[in-house]
């Protein structure tokens, strides 16, 4: 029963109010619906994480796995783009929660500069060393805490908060309903060609 779940949700907006208010061309002192606009890019946000699997603000997750894989197979997380893997826990073969010694394996982060985002970091046992036994008759009796997302709004690629700004705007102008047709199809493509790069092709292909 792998899965992802999240520890740590992220915090703030990846485009601010300022920036929303300027797309939908509302005048900045017409306060009126700041709420709404608010809370429209927070749901846009969300929307976009789950629709393209891509974090885009800092926050930890969690991968469960139904197993560790075989012989030296490496094994990675969902949701890029990753900044560091926390830890690597496990219930052994008498069901106790054990936790891997970061001695014993290896990731990617190893050969890559320091503050650098990977799409799937490997993780692999250290020379010498092998995957941890475990009791595989458990529910996902492997886990892997790390961080992910970019660290700050001013980090993130402009597409990313241009497919924001699209995606706030649609639902302002349209709050009653989804238009099917020329606009939205259009909506969807654009938002479509900006998250192309910016996406977990495993997800996309489910």
């Amino acid at each position: 029963m792998a899965g992802n779940i999240v520890v740590t949700a992220s915090t703030g907006l990846v485009i601010t109010l300022a920036e929303a208010k300027a797309q939908m061309r509302v005048d900045s002192d017409m306060t009126d619906e700041d709420t709404l606009i608010t809370s429209l890019i927070t749901a846009a946000q969300s929307k976009l994480e789950k629709r393209y699997g891509w974090a885009l603000l800092r926050q930890t997750r969690m991968e469960l796995l139904d197993e560790f894989p075989s012989g030296t197979d490496p094994m990675t997380v969902q949701f890029p783009p990753v900044a560091a893997i926390s830890s690597v826990e496990y219930l052994d073969e008498d069901g106790a929660e054990q936790t891997w010694t970061a001695t014993e394996y290896q990731t990617t982060f190893a050969s890559v500069p320091a503050n650098t985002l990977l799409v799937f970091p490997e993780i692999r046992p250290a020379y010498g060393y092998d995957y941890p036994d475990i009791r595989e008759t458990d529910i996902n009796p492997v886990r892997i805490q790390y961080t992910c997302g970019y660290d700050g709004a001013a980090n993130v690629p402009e597409e990313i908060k241009h497919a924001v700004k699209l995606l706030v705007s649609h639902w302002y102008e349209n709050r009653e309903e989804y238009l099917y047709g020329r606009v939205a199809s259009a909506v969807d493509f654009a938002i479509e060609a900006l998250m192309a790069d910016f996406c977990d092709p495993r997800k996309m292909a489910a």
